[in-house]
């Protein structure tokens, strides 16, 4: 998965970088969840 963005003023262009690391942490933990949420109702089964 990837994320575009093009800051084109100074502040956006300062923050950018830190809210994609927080997004992508954010993104990666759900998808952690919802493979361990699959894994277990799949052995439910």
């Amino acid at each position: 998965m990837t994320m575009d963005a093009k800051p084109y003023k100074l502040m956006a262009k300062v923050i950018t970088p830190f809210i994609t690391g927080i997004v992508n942490k954010a993104v990666q933990k759900d998808m952690d969840a919802i493979t361990a949420y699959c894994e277990d109702q799949s052995k439910n089964l």
